[in-house]
């Protein structure tokens, strides 16, 4: 065994309080598969003729979603999942480059919020 795949193996013993799920993930991941249940969209909505959507909600359109979101709604999406982002009234298409983008502006005004009250930056 690699030790990159015991170092995961590790941190997924961590991650996981039922012993059934950390089983699964140790075996999964020593497979060669990255398991994490993190990331997943706040709704997965079934409509009538066996269309699935996924769905993330945040406060407003512009806020950005976390790496593990992402990579989740790409996955998704990449398998055909119809995938948006709601500010919990309307709806629009998940767009990865606009949701990077925000979260790049986010990190530059919490940067620059950091430098004006004297804050280390790195």
């Amino acid at each position: 065994m690699s030790v990159e795949i015991a170092a995961r193996l590790r941190k997924l013993s961590k991650a996981y309080k039922n012993g059934p799920e950390s089983t699964f993930a140790e075996l999964a991941a020593s497979k060669g598969w990255t398991v994490t249940k993190r990331g997943w969209p706040d709704f997965l909505c079934f409509g009538p003729n066996n269309e699935i959507v996924a769905v993330e909600v945040k406060p407003s359109h512009d806020d950005s979603l976390k790496y593990d979101q992402i990579r989740c709604m790409d996955a998704l999406q990449a398998h055909g999942v119809k995938c948006y982002t709601s500010d919990g009234k309307t709806l629009k298409p998940y767009d990865r480059q606009r949701l990077l983008q925000n979260r790049y502006r986010n990190r530059q005004k919490r940067l620059a919020r950091l430098e004006q009250i004297g804050g280390r930056v790195e």
